[in-house]
């Protein structure tokens, strides 16, 4: 199994905060990307990342899906 350290991030601003969804294709990402942008959100940016060695992931949670 490939462990994978490439990931994607898409900031927006949600309730007046800085928010982050994070997805491993470029292709989700930007999916997102324009259903947040049609939702009303704020998008700031979408930026490629590589999980490093020293990386906390405990805060890391997934959560469901929301469907339109």
């Amino acid at each position: 199994m490939r462990i994978l350290d490439d990931f994607y991030k898409v900031g927006y601003i949600y309730e007046g905060k800085q928010k982050w969804a994070v997805y491993f294709n470029l292709e989700s990402a930007q999916e997102a990307m324009v259903k947040m942008i049609h939702r009303g959100l704020e998008v700031t940016e979408l930026k490629s990342q590589k999980l490093t060695r020293g990386d906390n992931m405990k805060g890391v949670h997934r959560t469901s899906r929301v469907r339109d």
